[in-house]
């Protein structure tokens, strides 16, 4: 599988105070829920990475993050979600909206934090989630040094925990390698390898 080279580039909406950002998210979520698409209520990404203020957060609320700037790539789907939950959305929407997220970089992102767990339950989107991830690998992984699951300090996609290895774990990846720490191009070859198994049984 292809993967795509290029920077990767986030809503405006997700970057600022966890407050503000929460409440921009939410009027976004609405939309969206409605029937619009995630392009429509956030555009493609505007925002080069290198650009965006503090940590890339993929878990939260936390605390520990509200008094400074940072981006919370995790809340567009969270708030989403709850929408979802809460009856205000369809399961077409919701799976609409699923395969939209794949083909955006920002998106994918933000499927792989623990608090959008929710979003791969459905055991048919653990493969074509990991897909995507490859897809965008590279551009994700540029970022490395910067992601957070709501701590203070920044680490790599692969460090910090994400659905990443839960969708892998399922899929049937080695455990041990799953427990490891890996350099970017070791967890690719693990995704690729992975997913080729799949497809070959």
């Amino acid at each position: 599988m292809p993967t795509v080279d290029g920077e990767l580039r986030l809503p405006r909406h997700v970057c600022g105070l966890l407050r503000t950002v929460r409440s921009t998210c939410a009027v976004a979520a609405r939309r969206v829920a409605a029937g619009g698409s995630l392009v429509d209520a956030y555009g493609p990404g505007d925002v080069p990475a290198v650009q965006a203020p503090g940590l890339l957060v993929l878990d939260g609320p936390s605390p520990l993050l509200q008094p400074l700037p940072h981006t919370h790539v995790y809340l567009p789907h969270a708030e989403l979600w709850q929408r979802i939950d809460l009856g205000s959305a369809t399961e077409l929407s919701e799976e609409r909206v699923f395969d939209e997220s794949l083909q955006l970089p920002w998106a994918v992102l933000a499927l792989t934090g623990p608090a959008n767990q929710i979003w791969l339950f459905p055991g048919h989107r653990h493969r074509p989630f990991l897909r995507a991830v490859l897809r965008f690998w590279p551009a994700l992984t540029a970022a490395d040094g910067r992601y957070s699951g709501g701590g203070l300090s920044g680490g790599s996609l692969w460090e910090t925990g994400t659905n990443i290895r839960y969708a892998l774990g399922h899929l049937g990846a080695p455990v041990d390698q799953l427990t490891r720490s890996l350099e970017a191009d070791a967890a690719a070859e693990l995704l690729h390898s992975t997913l080729t198994k799949i497809d070959n049984g």
